[in-house]
């Protein structure tokens, strides 16, 4: 399940950082990513359930309350059990 709020603001300055959008989502056993990347930054905060993320080869664990950064251009995906 996964639920999206996009944000239509102007776009600001260069320098000024702007939310494009939010979402929810509930990874269950039909979750499958593959490794991507994006040309902006993506926050992740886990709320309940655990997981990893492969983070340039690197995996991380990830638990209620973790956030997870991952910057611009940088090989990542998720993965849930």
């Amino acid at each position: 399940m996964n639920t999206r709020y996009e944000f239509n603001m102007d776009v600001p300055p260069r320098e000024a950082i702007r939310l494009m959008y939010v979402s929810k989502s509930r990874f269950g056993g039909d979750w499958n990513s593959v490794p991507h990347t994006h040309s902006c930054t993506e926050v992740f905060y886990c709320v309940d359930g655990r997981g990893q993320f492969n983070v340039e080869g690197k995996m991380l664990d990830v638990a209620p309350d973790d956030m997870v950064i991952v910057n611009p251009r940088t090989l990542h995906t998720e993965l849930s059990y």
